[in-house]
This record gives structure tokens, C-alpha cells and sequence, in this order.
């Protein structure tokens, strides 16, 4: 960043641009690198005025889409996503593709996820992977905004992910691969697992994705495909501790090609799992400490919450919080991060659904950790059905052990019959949930699934079934890692 800013500097700063003997592609290509580098400092104000000015000029095709890919990043750092998609739609507008709807009705996503279908036509992974490669210009920018709303859609206004991931898996099908198309495929993978109910075919568009990033051209991508694949498609048809080491990898490749965001949201599921997986509490609180602070350097406030609450149980579990609450170790709270200051961040001022969710989960994972039913009764009663937020998320499949475990043990204290048969049935639907999960090849569920089967027969008064229940969950969980 000092080396752009000091040439830029050299050669007139603002100034230099009323100098008819400047190079004026070369100055607009510094003003850019300083750019991109005030962003990845987190230096905001400076990359904004930066691209303001940048914009006042007279720029290529190619050189405006880098500045506004500046903006657009920067907006996504800082949970803007409404920002981030007007700012994306707008480009590819001008670039004069046909409008995507911003506010789609469920008619709209099932028909255009019909044509997207057609489209592809049961190719394997190998013959989409095979597909010509993309060289028109035009349609490359399409294709990086395409990308880039799929962050922000998934974050700022899930109803209008999947009409992106359908367009950018039809456009690759129709111009040809480059580096964006990744994203595309992979996303439409992460739907057809956990949308629409066909893990197996969403694992090919996964395995699509990895097969086109072994090309050194497209290594760029190689971070965020590993992301989705291992953080948020393979879940469903792999045991969650072989997702670990390839999210490592995803960090570490992020970090090698620039590709900061990627490396984080790697960084931030790798540290989510590692609690999923029932990960060593000595092995777990390092890993998140040190997690926590490179989220925190790089500016990442939204992966960076999601990892806090995980960070913040095993702080408590292992009785490391000096500022923790003795009596109440199962609350979230403590010098770092608190539950409520982090959902009110998440829901009024990110205004980030998938992100509150997360925290919602976390505590509460903790609450049924301490047997602390009562309290996990009023957060359920009152987020409601987390599961629309969370998409193909693994937080989404564990939302509904906790909903089955929370329905089960107030169902079993209940008071009347009329409150009993409320929360079994409420219970029966999540049971319900994993078992169509397992059926279609998630391994991770099945010892969730007896353990809620267990204390189903406890409720029911079948103490013998209750214990064959919980011996076979102890042995389904050893299977799985």
C-alpha cells in the first residue's frame, strides 16, 4: 500500500491527472492498486474517495469494473449488502444484460431453476469442466458481478441467491469457463443439496468446480470453491471431520492469491466445524483465539461473529473468561463478545439474517450443553424457524438437533397434555427433517437423530428402547469421527 501511494504521489497525486505528458492508464492503474490496498487495510474513507475520484474520469471498460469491484468489496466488508447489489446490478446493467428481479416470488425461483436444469442436461462434472473457455470481455465482467452478488444475495437478500446462482450457471453454459464460473456451479450445488433435496447432484456441480480450479489460471477461485464445497455442499454426504483440512487449505490458498474474503469465510466454517465435530476443548480454544484475531485484523466483522460464540462457549467451558459469569456459564458473555450486543449488531445494524441465525445457534448450543432448558424454550419460542436463513449451512442441520432435543425435554416437563403434544410434534418435525437427510446419504446426522429418538421413547415412558436408542447413537458417533 505505501509503495502505491508514494508512486502515485510521485507522479502528482491529483494533480497529475491535468498533466497532458502523465501516462494516464498507468496513473488510473495506481489509483486502483491503492484502492484495493486501503480496502484490505481496512483504510475505508481513503479507498472511498479513492474510487470517487476514479470514477470522475474517463476509464475503459475493464478499468471501471475494477473500481467498482473496489466498491462492491468494500460494501460487502462492511455488511452493506443492499449497497453491494444495487452497486453489481448497476454494472451489469450498463454492460446490457437482461435485469435480474430483486424481490422474486416462489413461482419465479422454481421456474427459473427449471430452466437452469434443462440447461444442463445431467452433464457430469467432467463435461461441464470441459465446456470452451470464456474470452468475450463483455461478459466476463457479467460474470465477476454475478460472483459477487452471490455473496451478497446470500447474506442481504437470500429470496434472490438462487435466481444468481441460475444465471451464472446458465451463462457459463451458453459463453463458455473462466474463473467466475466457480462460483456458479458450486452455488448451484449448494442449492441442489440443501434446497432441493439432491445431495448427489450437488455434489457434482461441487466436484465441476474443484476440476476446473486444478487449471493454474483459475487458482484464483481455488479458496472460494474449497469454501463451498467443504463448508457448505460435501456436509451433506461426508462425515464433517473431512471437511477440516481442506478448509485449512482454502485459508492458506486465499491468502496466496489475494482472494482475503474467501480465505476468511474458510477460516471462520473450519473454526465453526471444529465445535461441530466435537473437536478437543484443548485443541479448539488456541485455533479459535487465533482465528478470532486474523478475522479481527482483516476486517471481517461478519465472519469474524460468527465465530464468537463458539469462541466465547469454550472460553466458558474451559473456565478461561476471568469476566464470565460463575453462576451462569452457559450465557454468552463475556470481555469479547455477548449475545445480546452481538444479535442486535447482527439484526439492526448488519441487518444480516444468516448471521443472527448463527448467533442464535451458538447459544443455543450452550444452553442445552448446561441442561439449561427454560432459557432454550424462550430463545426458541422466540426466533422461530432458523432454517430459511441458513440454506445448505451445516448450522442449519444442527438448528434442528437442538430444535428436536429443546421439544423433547419441555415436552417431557410439560404440565398438560395440550403443552406435551405441542412440542412432541414440534420434535417429530425436526426428527422428520434429519431422517429425509440421512435417507439421502448425511452421515452426520444419524447419531443426532438416536439421541433425539431416545429421549422420543423417554417421553413415551420406553425406557428399554430409550437405552438400546442412546448405546446406538454413542456407536453411530464414533463411526462418524
Amino acid at each position: 500500500m505505501v509503495y502505491y501511494g508514494t508512486a502515485r504521489d510521485l507522479w502528482g497525486g491529483s494533480n497529475a491527472w491535468d498533466d497532458d505528458g502523465v501516462d494516464s492508464n498507468r496513473l488510473v492503474e495506481l489509483h486502483i492498486k491503492e484502492a484495493q490496498a486501503r480496502f484490505v487495510l481496512g483504510h475505508l474513507d481513503i479507498m472511498q474517495s479513492l474510487v470517487e475520484e476514479l470514477l470522475s474520469k474517463d476509464l475503459s471498460i475493464q478499468q471501471v469494473f475494477e473500481v467498482y469491484e473496489v466498491k462492491i468489496l468494500a460494501a460487502q466488508a462492511a455488511n452493506d449488502f443492499d449497497v453491494a447489489i444495487s452497486v453489481a446490478l448497476e454494472v451489469r446493467q450498463k454492460l446490457g444484460f437482461k435485469a435480474i428481479p430483486t424481490k422474486p416470488s416462489m413461482l419465479t425461483v422454481l421456474r427459473e431453476f427449471r430452466k437452469t436444469n434443462k440447461a444442463v442436461a445431467g452433464r457430469s462434472a467432467e463435461e461441464l469442466a470441459a465446456l470452451p473457455t470464456l474470452t468475450d470481455e463483455r461478459v466476463m465482467i457479467g460474470q465477476r458481478m454475478l460472483e459477487l452478488l452471490c455473496t451478497s444475495t446470500y447474506q442481504g437478500n437470500p429470496p434472490m441467491f438462487p435466481l444468481i446462482s441460475f444465471r451464472a450457471v446458465r451463462s457459463t453454459i451458453k459463453y463458455g469457463v473462466n474463473r467466475s464460473s466457480c462460483d456458479g456451479l458450486i452455488t448451484y450445488g449448494v442449492l441442489l443439496s440443501g434446497v432441493f433435496g439432491d445431495p448427489k447432484r450437488g455434489r457434482e456441480m461441487g466436484r465441476a468446480g474443484e476440476l476446473i480450479v486444478q487449471s493454474s489460471e483459475m487458482k484464483r477461485m481455488k479458496s472460494r470453491v474449497l469454501f463451498h464445497v467443504h463448508g457448505i455442499n460435501y456436509h451433506n454426504t461426508s462425515p464433517l471431520q473431512g471437511t477440516l483440512r481442506p478448509m485449512l487449505e482454502g485459508y492458506q490458498v486465499g491468502l496466496q492469491t489475494g482472494d482475503t474474503e474467501s480465505a476468511c469465510w474458510n477460516l471462520c466454517f473450519r473454526s465453526c466445524y471444529l465445535w461441530f465435530a466435537a473437536s478437543k476443548l484443548k485443541d479448539i480454544v488456541p485455533e479459535l483465539r487465533t482465528s478470532v484475531a486474523v478475522l479481527k485484523q482483516m476486517n471481517q466483522v461478519g465472519t469474524m461473529m460468527c465465530v464468537m460464540p463458539y469462541y466465547q462457549a469454550v472460553k466458558n467451558l474451559c473456565g478461561e473468561e476471568e469476566e464470565m459469569q460463575s453462576d451462569r456459564p452457559w450465557a454468552l458473555k463475556g470481555s469479547e463478545y455477548d449475545f445480546d450486543e452481538a444479535l442486535d449488531f447482527a439484526e439492526n445494524t448488519a441487518k444480516n439474517k444468516m448471521l443472527a441465525a448463527f448467533i442464535i445457534v451458538g447459544q443455543l448450543d450452550m444452553f442445552v450443553t448446561y441442561q439449561q432448558w427454560k432459557d432454550a424454550e424462550g430463545l426458541l419460542i422466540k426466533c422461530g424457524d432458523l432454517r430459511p436463513f441458513m440454506p445448505g449451512f451445516f448450522q442449519a442441520v444442527r438448528f434442528t438437533f437442538l430444535e428436536g432435543l429443546i421439544s423433547l425435554k419441555i415436552a417431557q416437563a410439560a404440565g398438560s397434555w395440550r403443552e406435551k403434544r405441542k412440542w412432541a410434534a414440534r420434535a417429530k418435525k425436526s426428527m422428520k427433517i434429519l431422517r429425509v437427510g440421512i435417507a439421502k446419504g448425511n452421515c452426520n446426522s444419524i447419531h443426532t437423530l438416536q439421541l433425539l429418538s431416545a429421549e422420543f421413547h423417554v417421553l413415551n415412558g420406553k425406557r428399554e428402547e430409550a437405552g438400546e436408542s442412546f448405546k446406538q447413537a454413542q456407536i453411530s458417533a464414533k463411526r462418524a469421527g
